[in-house]
This record gives structure tokens, C-alpha cells and sequence, in this order.
């Protein structure tokens, strides 16, 4: 669930008991996201100072929540050093007007935590401990392993090994649209009308080829990721449309859990966070 200040800006709650992605939503060119308190920890957010684009998934521990502000690049500011208390004015929350006093974050994030800690508590639930993490995830340039099933991602999308793969990963969502049914809105086939070249990431220790995908004339809010293991055994995959997140899995014993779900999220975000890697532009 993403509740919303009095000025729009968000900040999801997830009250499930596993770790869940919330897709950022898209505001304008060169403005984003500044993750500005988040329950997990009672120390700085791991993401402030990345300016967190629009479209970006934001992973949320089991009962938490977080607050983010809409800034540009240049107004996202660095985090304080560890040991050292915030800056009154470093801290000040999106929602602050000159007539209200600036708000550090260590309190913010302590009454926040507080209030939750009530709700959960009223309703009867326990705070488990911290989900899994998302892998870290390496963008490597220029690699030619990326090249195994095709020079385009035409050409891996048609590969007599990938292509029937990549069918079976989407099943019915591939060719017709089922939203009524949870499917996609449109053929998961149109978001990968218009490719990208193929990319190398390391996702852990596994190497794995990228194919990034959007639907011509909206490529903005149709996108789609298809992450290939290099030896072609597992496929996974996401597609977002509109706000709404779509994730796939193929291969023997795999299925689309927490921690898959992680491993593509994981290599949405560094592909979103490289220049040109996406098919269509950023």
C-alpha cells in the first residue's frame, strides 16, 4: 500500500510478512526520488543520495514503511557521516513549510516505527525478523559472453534455444493481453517490440545476459527486462505497465518467490542506473 502526504509525496507501507517492490512513480525528466526515512534500520537509508528514478522499484522489508521526497539530482543530498548526528536542515522533510520547525531524521523515523509498532500491535501481529536481501548486482561493459545468443536482442529473442524459452517463461501473456485473469494490459510480446543490444550482469556470483525491452511510443511506462542465466537453464523476467509490476520465471525447480523476484528487481535497478542500457533511452 503507498499512502501519500498532504503534498503527494509517498511513502509505502508493507504490512505482509515478506519483503515487497513498490514501482516509484514517474513524476518529469531529471526529477526523482530521496528515500528520507525507512523503518527497517534506525540508521540513514541505504538509498539517500542515489536519486532514486521514477519507474525504479523500491524493496520494502516485511512490516515497514518509508518516506521518500520528490528532488532533482542536484537537490539530493548526501547522508551524514556514520557516528555523527544529521544536520537539523540536512533532514528537512519534504512536507515542512518555513512556518513548521525543521524535523531531524533519527526522530522521524523513531515515531514513525513508534506508530507502526502500534497499528501491528492492535491488530494482533509480530515483527518478524529482516527478509532476504537483493544481490548486489554489476553492470559489465563490453563483455563479449553477452553475445552468446544473438548480436541484437532480436536476434536472442529468436534463437532456436532462448526463443522457445522465452515463450514458455511469459505462457498466455506472451501473445494476449488478460488483466481480468492477472495478466499483462497488453501482448508481453509489444514491450519487447523494441529492443536493446544484449547486456552482461553479474547478479551474485552467476553471470547472466540482459535483454531490455519497451513498447514503441511508450516507452516510458511499457518496459520489460528478460534476464537469461549464461548457460540459458533459467530464464526471469519483469515487465512493467503503467504501475503496475509483472514478474516470470522459467526453469527447472524455479519459481517466481521473494528471492527471484529480488534477483530481477535487483537487475532492473543497476540497468535503470546506467546510462543507455535501456532500450528506448532512460
Amino acid at each position: 500500500m503507498v499512502l501519500k502526504t498532504r503534498l503527494g509525496h509517498p511513502y509505502p507501507l508493507n504490512a505482509h510478512h515478506l519483503p515487497l517492490s513498490f514501482v516509484l512513480s514517474a513524476y518529469r525528466r531529471g526529477v526523482g526520488w530521496d528515500p528520507v526515512v525507512d523503518t527497517r534500520t534506525d540508521e540513514v537509508p541505504a538509498g539517500v543520495g542515489r536519486h532514486l528514478r521514477g519507474g525504479a522499484p523500491y524493496v520494502l522489508e516485511s512490516r515497514s514503511l518509508a518516506l521518500l521526497r520528490l528532488c532533482s539530482k542536484t537537490e539530493a543530498v548526501a547522508p551524514p557521516r556514520r557516528g555523527r548526528r544529521p544536520d537539523p536542515g540536512a533532514w528537512r522533510l519534504a512536507m515542512n513549510t518555513p512556518k513548521r520547525p525543521w524535523l531531524r531524521w533519527r526522530a522521524t523515523a523513531g515515531h514513525l516505527a513508534g506508530a507502526l509498532v502500534i497499528v501491528l500491535g492492535a491488530s494482533g501481529c509480530v515483527l518478524p525478523s529482516a527478509g532476504p536481501r537483493p544481490p548486489r548486482v554489476e553492470v559489465l561493459p563490453a563483455d563479449p559472453g553477452a553475445f552468446r545468443y544473438g548480436q541484437t536482442g532480436a536476434e536472442v529473442l529468436g534463437h532456436p534455444e532462448v526463443g522457445p524459452r522465452v515463450r514458455a517463461l511469459f505462457g498466455r501473456d506472451w501473445t494476449a493481453a488478460a488483466p481480468a485473469q492477472g495478466g499483462t494490459a497488453i501482448p508481453a510480446e509489444d514491450v519487447f517490440r523494441q529492443v536493446g543490444l544484449p547486456q552482461m550482469l553479474r547478479v551474485g556470483d552467476v553471470e547472466h545476459i540482459a535483454v531490455t525491452g519497451c513498447t514503441p511510443g511508450a516507452c516510458r511506462t511499457q518496459r520489460g527486462l528478460l534476464l537469461i542465466r549464461a548457460d540459458g537453464q533459467e530464464l526471469r523476467a519483469r515487465i512493467d505497465e503503467g504501475g503496475f509490476t509483472h514478474h516470470y520465471a522459467f526453469g527447472a525447480g524455479l519459481a517466481m518467490d521473494i528471492p527471484n523476484r529480488l534477483v530481477v528487481d535487483g537487475a532492473w535497478m543497476a540497468l535503470a542506473a546506467t546510462p543507455g542500457a535501456w532500450a528506448g533511452g532512460r
